[in-house]
Formats: C-alpha cells, structure tokens, sequence
C-alpha cells in the first residue's frame, strides 16, 4: 500500500491528528472570502496610531520627551543645520537629519520644539509605510487571512512582548526600547527598520516577478538604510542571500549599483563633516587592503566578543519567562519560512542573524542596563517574520504556498514610484553634503556627555546692581515640559566654547549653578550671580530629561552669551 503524504488515513498519535485537523482548519478559514486590502490594512494603521499612543503613555516623558540616550541631540542637530543650509559635524548618517530637515527648520533649533513635528512624521508617513511593506511580505508566502493576521499581530507586537518579560524588567523595556520602537524618539532606528522593511519588500517581489525596477527599487531603500545608519550595511548579506537562493543574478546586480548612489555620498558627507572616512584607515586589527590602497577598517565597527554575546543571552534567561521560547521561535520558526519560500527564509535568517551577532557581541550594549534591544530595532522585522511563520511547522498546512501567492505582484506601478521617491531623496541628498557650507564652529557644541548642542539659540539678558549679576531669559521648554536652566560662567576674553574642528567647539565653560522649573509652579527664567569683580561671559543652557527628576547636564540648546563688568564685590560677599 502507497502511503499518502497530503491526507494520511490514520495519524500514528493523538498529536499528529491535532496537528493534522488544524492544518485543515486553517485551510479552510483561509478559502472564507477576505475583505479588500485597502479596507484592513487602513483600519490597522488607525490601530496602530493607538498602539503608539498606549506606549507612549506608559512609557516615562516628559512632554514630548522620551528617552533618547543622548544620541537625539546629534540627529536634531545635524536637521537643524541641514534645514539651515549648513553641513554639520558628521558623526552620524545624513539619511535621517535630511528626512526630518524641514520640521527642524520650522520647529527651530531647540529639540523640545521639534519632537511634535518628528513624531508626526514618524506616525504618519513612516509607520505605515513599516505596515504596509510588512503585510506586502508576508502576502507573498501566504493567503490574504494570513497576512492580515500577521500585520494585526505586529500592530499590538510592541506593547504585547511587554508581558514576555518578568516584573523588575519592564521598565527597562517600556521606558528605553519601547519609544524608540515605535517611533517616539528622533533616533535612527525606527526610519531604519521602515527603510528595511521597504527593501525587503522589494528585493522579495524581485524574486517574484523578476522585474528590473523591484531590485532598483530595493536597492535604494537599503541604501537610504545605510545613510540612515551605516550599521545598516548588515542587511546586504541577507538582501544578496535572497536574491541568489531565488536565482536572480541579474536582479542582484540591479540592487548593487543602485547602492552607490548612497554610498557615495555618505563618503562624501563624512569626508566633509570630519575631516576623513571612519571606515578607511591604515592600520589595524581586521584592515582589508581594498584596491586604490585604501584600507578598510573593519576592527571600527565590529569586535566579536562571544563571552558577551554569551552573557547577553543568559539575561534573557534571567529576565525573561523563558529563554527557551525564543529560541524555538527563532528556530522554528525559521524551518517553517523554509518549508514555505526559500528565499524570504534565507532573507529573515540572514538579517536577524547579522544583528544579533554583530550587535550583541558589542560591548556597549548590555541587557543589564536595557540598551541591549536599542540597537537591534532594525532587525524586528526579520525575529517577527520567523514569529508569524511557526504555524508552517504544522503537517499539511505548513508546506504549501498558497497559489494566489505564487501568481506575480500586482500594481506594477508601484516599484517605480518607490524608485522616483527613494532615488529623489538619494539625489537631494547627494547634492546637499556636497555643495553646503560647512556649519560655523561657534554654532553647535559637543558636550562632555557627547551631546551635539545648538549654540545661541535664545537671548540672554543680564544686568548688574548691588546684589551682583542678575540674568534674565524667556522661557524655552514648550507647555507640558519640566526643565531645567544650567548657568554658565567664564572670564571675559577666555573661549567659552573652544572650536574642534569639523562643525563644533567644546564646551568647557564652568557651570556656577543652576534652575529647575516645576509644571506646578510658576515658571523661573532668571538667576543672579555674586561674582568677584573683573570681567565676566555667562551663558544658560536649556536642559530637558525624560526619566526622573531634571538634570542639569540633557542640554538640548544654549542661550547666546551676554559679557558684563563688575566693579566691585557685590553687597554680602
């Protein structure tokens, strides 16, 4: 007797008969008419402006201000002074600044102001893009049913895992990785996860329908990715895995040179706001001699410490229901995306892959503190696509594509507007760090906590009388806003801010004191000061933290500087 792989007449155990009627379930659920995609998919964007909304309201802000670790004052920044005209110090990608340059042109230069308008723009147009591009995959390896459900579950995703961890981590979920993720920080991560999630999208309906505008198409999203953030250069092995497992040598090549538009300019741009390429350097540890003789310094950005890849892992373990469950969902998970289409199994394994690795071996990132997550943001999207493919694991069921699934995607226009888009912004780009000015020293400061910090951004009056100096301002936090005033003070005719180089000064001014506002109580814009007598420049600076109690030391703008001369020792000193 020929035994029968599609319909066994008796399961050996009671758990391949489950598994076998839940296969049949789920094929007949998916048969069941489906709503028109315009309908779901629009309703779950809605739904997902409340999922951000819930997250940031347990997460802990102030105002508009969630946590950022710092790294938020360097994106506003360089927004600011692109919005301006000017080419900053830079230490970061442009793709980001230049995305959000025109609400920080019209916010101004403080980053309070701006947030609103960066949020916005986060919900409104790069959250569903993320949507969109995420149930455009999985519609490609399963039926309508399927992809709805799989988009409704990465619509509650970010606030659901919450429950995945114990107690005495929530909060270092909630408040640190949480905004980021869903888009409530002017940080790169977010725009990088949507920008990749677009490039997978289109380097899979390349593999589809072997259209030469879907492999432009993806490679220029990931080039956007890695003017974004050039860690992003970790998803190009599992863009070329897919596309070489799917047998589109001529679709890879497409996805290569429309990569060089991005590159080249992001060469430009920090060759221009630094001084030098990070990534080229003459000597050391894992240097690749390229042609031209240049070096590629690989040592920079990735030091493999499996000892802390290892120490990373245990914490899921320590914080966390079960480290288990994550492996057999990666794992599995991964067998059963196998089971479906090869190549979006090799694009999720590969880009879950390169991140974990490379980012959890790092030695700044640690589950302890909670900024172990932070850095794998961008690749969320490949852990929940190995997620929503578990069931695949099931007889029957798990193997077989549906047919609508194999026929060639529709809207064929839509590749080219995401060419017309993406290659826009590449070129505006381009032009913008080649032939702006450089921005003036004195404009920006880079703090002793690494903040990058707009300079004379409000004025500062001072005046003196018996009782010293008093300094007096308007108030700079938006409504809403706890924040704090810290009071600078160097003699006259000493730099303030002494220039570095490359966009920035430091500063090193001496803090003599400082102000603290509270929502509850009237607002304080002044201080007064009992100098000694001789010639004196004071400077306030604006500083703002999401997490406790204000600190001095979040600056996010400086006042401009006003010089006064005091003739004798105030009255009581």
């Amino acid at each position: 007797m020929s035994a029968s792989f599609d319909r066994p007449t008796a399961a050996p155990g009671t758990l391949e008969r489950l598994a076998y009627r839940a296969g049949r379930v789920l094929g007949r659920i998916q048969a069941l008419p489906a709503p028109p995609p315009w309908i779901v998919l629009g309703a779950l964007v809605v739904a997902s402006w409340g999922i951000a909304a819930e997250a940031g309201r347990v997460a802990r802000h102030n105002g508009w201000l969630y946590y950022h670790g710092g790294t938020g004052t360097w994106y506003y920044t360089s927004a600011w002074a692109l919005g301006n005209g000017h080419l900053p110090r830079a230490s970061l990608g442009y793709g980001y600044p230049l995305l959000i340059a025109p609400f920080a042109r019209i916010a101004g230069a403080s980053m309070l102001d701006g947030l609103p308008w960066i949020i916005a723009f986060n919900q409104l147009v790069l959250a569903p893009i993320a949507l969109l591009s995420l149930y455009g995959i999985v519609r490609m390896f399963a039926s309508r049913w399927y992809a709805y459900l799989a988009t409704l579950l990465w619509v509650v995703f970010p606030v659901l895992v919450i429950h995945y961890f114990l107690a005495d981590y929530h909060t270092r979920y909630v408040d640190i990785t949480l905004p980021a993720e869903v888009g409530l920080t002017p940080l790169g991560d977010f725009p990088s996860m949507v920008v990749l999630l677009v490039a997978a999208y289109f380097a899979l309906r390349h593999v589809q329908t072997r259209a030469g505008v879907d492999a432009v198409a993806a490679g220029l999203a990931a080039g956007l990715a890695i003017a974004i953030k050039p860690a992003n250069l970790l998803f190009l092995p599992a863009a070329a895995g897919a596309l070489l497992v799917g047998r589109r040598l001529r679709g890879l090549g497409l996805f290569a040179l429309a990569l060089v538009p991005a590159l080249v300019s992001l060469a430009i741009w920090k060759h221009r706001g630094l001084g030098y390429v990070p990534a080229f350097a003459d000597a050391a540890p894992l240097a690749v001699v390229l042609p031209l003789g240049f070096g590629l310094d690989l040592s920079r950005y990735v030091s493999f410490n499996w000892w802390h890849l290892h120490h990373n892992f245990d914490g899921l373990r320590e914080y966390t229901w079960s480290q288990r469950l994550i492996y057999f969902v990666a794992g599995g998970g991964l067998i059963g995306l196998l089971r479906r289409w090869l190549p979006a199994a090799t694009l999720a394994g590969l880009w879950l892959a390169a991140y974990v690795i490379v980012k959890g071996t790092a030695t700044n990132t640690e589950i302890v503190t909670g900024t172990f997550f932070a850095p794998l943001i961008a690749a969320f999207p490949a852990f929940f696509l190995l997620v929503v493919s578990v069931p695949f694991l099931i007889p029957v069921y798990g193997g077989r594509r549906p047919a609508a699934a194999l026929q060639p995607a529709s809207r064929e226009g839509l590749p080219k507007v995401a060419c017309g888009v993406l290659g826009a912004i590449l070129v505006i780009g381009l032009l913008a760090v080649s032939v702006l000015p450089k921005l003036p020293s004195a404009s920006a400061a880079v703090t002793p906590g690494n903040l990058y910090v707009p300079l004379n951004g409000f004025t500062l009056a001072a005046r003196t009388n018996s009782h010293g100096v008093t300094l007096s301002w308007s108030k700079r936090a938006p409504s809403g806003t706890r924040a704090t005033y810290a009071i600078f003070r160097s003699p006259s005719g000493s730099p303030v801010c002494s220039p570095a180089g490359w966009s920035a000064c430091t500063f090193d001014s001496v803090r003599i004191g400082s102000v603290d506002t509270k929502l509850d109580e009237p607002y304080v814009t002044s201080f007064t000061d009992r100098p000694p007598a001789g010639g004196w420049t004071y400077r306030v600076a604006l500083s703002a933290t999401p997490l406790g109690a204000p600190i001095a030391s979040d600056f996010v703008l400086f006042s401009r500087p006003v010089s006064v001369t005091v003739r004798a020792a105030p009255a009581g000193k």
